[in-house]
């Protein structure tokens, strides 16, 4: 099926970019899941770190921006020690952080 797959992508005009392999560790509570992802390049042996705090989905609707905003600081907070910050807080998808410029 993954040759099946990539053929399909082929043929709507997709091309290639990069590969990456991710393990997640998870980790559920009741206001949020925390999500500990290595990730590792393709042909590299460097090994990318990141921490994810996303607001459990049976509960997001309900709250405001700034309540949601909240539990993502308290969690920070608490993840401090291992260098989690509002100001490290990435912006970027990972798919921004390793896609190639295909010239």
């Amino acid at each position: 099926p993954m040759q099946e797959i990539l053929d399909g992508a082929v043929a709507m005009g997709f091309s290639f970019n990069f590969k990456i392999s991710k393990s997640c560790h998870i980790y559920r509570l009741p206001e949020c899941t925390l999500v500990f992802y290595n990730v590792r390049e393709e042909g590299s042996d460097k090994e990318d770190f990141y921490i994810e705090i996303e607001i459990t989905e049976e509960t997001v609707h309900e709250l405001t921006e700034e309540q949601a905003l909240d539990i993502i600081r308290k969690y920070e907070k608490i993840l401090e020690p291992v260098g989690v910050t509002a100001q490290k807080r990435m912006r970027r998808s990972l798919f921004e952080m390793y896609r190639k410029d295909i010239k």
